[in-house]
């Protein structure tokens, strides 16, 4: 798969993301932790975005393309790894890894290990791929 390729992946993956963002955001209510079912909404959509750009300036990059299919795993895996893990801390209602959302929702620690390995996974794994991007956009500043 060449970059073109990838950049057209990036847009199919970033408009799902945003059409489960929105899907998301219409079982709200129906969540154990309802407001941290908004952030579940929002962060999907959120990474749709993201994805959606990327996919906008992927043929640009100048990496190897050992590299730049690296990169692409990283923000297409990690953006979905992300956004399920900030679903299902709604419907479990976890609150390790959000504190600030899920302080009165207790889960069973099997729920709170699994919530919390996908949020610091998903949020490496995007971090990463965005910096690989970054780095590979630098040469085409000159």
């Amino acid at each position: 798969m060449d970059a073109t390729d990838r950049a057209h992946r990036l847009f199919f993956h970033g408009m799902a993301l945003v059409v489960v963002g929105l899907v998301m955001g219409a079982v709200i209510q129906s969540l154990a932790n309802p407001r941290l079912g908004l952030s579940a909404h929002t962060g999907t959509l959120v990474n749709g975005v993201l994805v959606i750009a990327m996919g906008a300036f992927w043929t640009r990059l100048t990496h190897s393309p050992t590299v730049e299919t690296i990169a692409w795993w990283l923000v297409v895996a990690g953006s979905w790894v992300g956004s399920v893990a900030l679903f299902l801390a709604a419907a479990f209602g976890t609150n390790t890894g959000t504190p600030l959302h899920g302080a009165q929702h207790p889960a069973a620690p099997w729920q709170e290990a699994l919530v919390g390995a996908g949020l610091v996974g998903g949020g490496v794994a995007v971090l990463t791929g965005c910096t690989l991007a970054l780095w590979g956009l630098r040469r085409t500043m000159r």
